[in-house]
Order: structure tokens, then sequence, then C-alpha cells
């Protein structure tokens, strides 16, 4: 396993990765227009291990757009995209954005995806395959539970 380190800008989450294989990353970005205006390149495995920490849980925000499957975790400290999760099968899986990753180089070719017209049962097949298969929270504070709205804040 090779660990990566990383987390938000003011420290309120930081995360732990374990990585299951040694040699080149398989970094991706999305087509969609979230995913675009964030920057966001990807990091997924499904061997992999995350383990979360949260500081402050109300300062964790949950966004959900499109087919509601996953929640794009930012902290609402310093405005910074960390990951998306996805419970499949009462499990969390996660991708994480390479951009948080403590003196992580990113190379100039990176795969671009577009997972528009995707049926959902193919997204979450997609997840299972690609995405960070065991997600640990360790949570200090927690936040009332919010529903399931757009801004969920939920753990």
């Amino acid at each position: 396993m090779v660990r990566y380190v990383g987390g938000c800008h003011c420290r309120n989450v930081t995360y732990v990765l374990d990585w299951p294989v040694r040699g080149p990353l398989p970094l991706r970005t999305c087509s969609c227009a979230f995913c675009t205006k964030q920057s966001a390149i990807y990091l997924g495995h499904p061997d992999g291990r995350l383990r979360v920490s949260v500081g402050d849980a109300s300062r964790l925000s949950a966004y959900k757009f499109s087919t509601h499957t996953a929640e794009f975790r930012s902290c609402q400290s310093c405005g910074v995209f960390l990951f998306a999760v996805c419970p499949i099968d009462g499990e969390d899986h996660a991708v994480l954005n390479v951009h948080t990753i403590e003196n992580f180089t990113i190379p100039k070719v990176v795969e671009r995806r577009d997972h528009d017209g995707e049926a959902v049962e193919g997204r979450l097949d997609r997840r299972r395959e690609t995405w960070i298969g065991q997600v640990e929270w360790v949570v200090a504070t927690s936040a009332p539970d919010a529903g399931e709205s757009d801004g969920d804040k939920r753990h």
C-alpha cells in the first residue's frame, strides 16, 4: 500500500488514503458542468482505503445533483471541494479530488470521461468498480440531519 494524506485548506477535513497499487495513478476528469467548474481530477480504486477525519461536521457540505446518487463534499469554511461519496449496498464509496492531496504532482495528461446519459444502475456499477471501496469517517462533532436536499450535511 502507498499512503497519501490530504484535506481542505483550513484542515477542518483531513484524510489518509491507503492506495493498493504502485505505479501511475488512474486519474480522471468528468465532463459534467459541476466537475468542470471545480476543475476536479479524481482518483479512486475499489481496494483503496480512505479514512476521513472531520473536526466540525456542520462545516462539511454535501451537494447532490442529477441522479442524487452521490454527495459532493466541500468544506464550508475554506471552500475546498474534497471528494464525492456514494452509498452502495449500505457502504460508502468515494472518489478523491487529487487537488487536495498534499505534495501531489498532477501529470499533464489526465483521462477525460463523459457520463452523460448513464443509467443509475450503470453509474452505481461503475462506481463499485472504480471508486474507493472502504471509507471510514471519524467525526469530532456532528451536525443535525438536514434531509436529502441540496446542501445536505449528513455524513
